[in-house]
């Protein structure tokens, strides 16, 4: 019997998908900030929040500061976050896209920084 061949999904199609915050670092990071307020990850808590290995400070700071960006007057990125939300509707969702379970809570937002 054959082994079907099955195609990952595409992640970055989601990132393609993603709308884009334009602006100076605090302006992008104000936005960042009032749309997704991260907090600390917590198991027990079931209600929908964000959450980051790294702050959104700290992740424009480091894209600021690449090399290949080091005297660009526009830097280009993606803010990682993640979302805990375990309703039925998010958990149908990410079936429906067939993303590996790895990546189900994982959650990007472009931005372009003006210096």
């Amino acid at each position: 019997m054959d082994t079907p061949v099955t195609q990952p999904p595409d992640v970055m199609a989601i990132a393609r998908m993603a709308s884009v915050i334009v602006g100076s670092k605090q302006s992008v990071l104000s936005k960042l900030n009032e749309l997704y307020p991260l907090e600390a990850k917590s198991e027990t808590n079931l209600t929908p929040k964000f959450y980051s290995d790294m702050t959104f400070e700290s992740q424009i700071e480091k894209l600021l500061n690449f090399n290949r960006y080091k005297n660009s007057a526009f830097v280009y990125g993606i803010m990682y976050y993640y979302q805990s939300d375990n309703s039925p509707e998010r958990i149908q969702m990410m079936k429906d896209m067939n993303l590996p379970e790895e990546t189900i809570n994982y959650r990007i937002q472009r931005v372009e920084l003006h210096r």
